[in-house]
């Protein structure tokens, strides 16, 4: 199964986190979606790429912060990312979508529950409690999930499998290739590789705090220690994938962890 690390502030993945989910004898991939903000059927938060990941999909979770942080709604969140989807193709607000009530752990998000479910429940829709953080409730909702998509596409183990294949994920990042720093001038190092390319890929460099995770990231996996190793000095450049990052002493000395 797909353990993907997610931290918890706000600013989101550019491309989906993928993972495959075993259940018994039956497999499914999964597609980790970044978050759609009000407007993104217009494009709002790059939210014509995200779409059309969703497009994709066979059957849609929709994930509901029942603790109703930073006092959110979440009837009235989940009523504006299904406006989202239904403006930008209608189809979508047809395909089958199973609530997941997160964060049950949290104060509040039981009386939530309680306010939002038979609401929820009188629109057609199923809810599903679950506690990412204790994992309560998980087991059931896979089990769910493989029970719908097995009556829905009975012999289509290997089509699911190549689903993978659809979401627009680069070729170079599905390949393995090991991590590798070269000096290419003066002052500027390349760094290639599967997981320092993925990293600068699926996180917002332009945001200042995906891109500390991004830095925090890129030191677990070594870059930084080989840079040092090649000679990389603060002031100059390191290019990973399309990204340029200016190198300080903070970085090459590791602090950020």
């Amino acid at each position: 199964a797909a353990r993907p690390k997610i931290a918890d502030y706000p600013f989101t993945t550019l491309v989906p986190n993928l993972g495959t989910v075993r259940v018994d004898h039956f497999s499914f991939v999964v597609a980790d979606v970044p978050g759609l903000i009000e407007g993104a059927h217009r494009g709002a938060g790059l939210g014509h790429n995200f779409l059309k990941h969703i497009e994709r999909c066979h059957l849609l979770l929709h994930l509901l912060d029942m603790s109703g942080s930073e006092g959110r709604d979440p009837l009235r969140d989940f009523k504006i990312i299904n406006d989202e989807l239904r403006l930008f193709n209608p189809k979508l607000a047809q395909r089958t979508q199973l609530v997941v009530a997160n964060k049950m752990d949290l104060p509040g998000a039981l009386e939530n529950l309680k306010r939002c479910e038979p609401v929820l429940q009188a629109q057609g829709f199923e809810v599903y409690p679950i506690s990412a953080v204790t994992g309560d409730g998980i087991p059931q909702l896979i089990r769910r999930v493989a029970e719908l998509l097995k009556a829905t596409l009975p012999h289509e183990d290997e089509r699911i499998f190549e689903e993978r294949d659809k979401l627009m994920i680069p070729e170079a990042l599905q390949r393995s290739r090991p991590l590798h720093v070269e000096k290419v001038a003066d002052g500027l190092f390349c760094v290639t590789g599967d997981n320092a390319e993925r990293i600068t890929y699926m996180l917002d460099m332009h945001n200042l705090e995906a891109r500390r995770e991004a830095e925090r990231r890129l030191e677990r996996v070594g870059v930084f220690k080989l840079l040092r190793r090649a000679g990389a000095k603060p002031g100059d450049r390191v290019q990973i994938g399309d990204e340029i990052i200016e190198l300080d002493a903070n970085l090459l000395g590791g602090a950020r962890r």
